[in-house]
């Protein structure tokens, strides 16, 4: 849902070339976003940060969606800003 589209584009083309970020600011906020949509469910605090410690039930099925395309894009992205 909130998967930065420089991520989606590059995923189309093959992992080929590193995308072009146009606006870091922008960018990073989106990023923010997708990573805090794919914590568990309680992880995140009311001020927007999120636990360090999580319950050993934490439902972590988010983080799998799209095996190669989830956990590896969101560690590869990183670099990008």
């Amino acid at each position: 849902k909130y998967r930065p589209k420089e991520i989606g584009a590059w995923i189309k083309t093959g992992r080929a070339v590193e995308p072009t970020i146009k606006s870091a600011a922008t960018f990073s906020e989106q990023w923010w976003q997708w990573y805090l949509e794919l914590q568990p469910t309680g992880r995140a605090q009311e001020d927007g940060s999120l636990q360090r410690v999580v319950l050993d039930k934490a439902e972590w099925s988010e983080l799998y969606k799209g095996m190669i395309n989830g956990m590896y894009s969101l560690l590869a992205s990183l670099a990008w800003w």
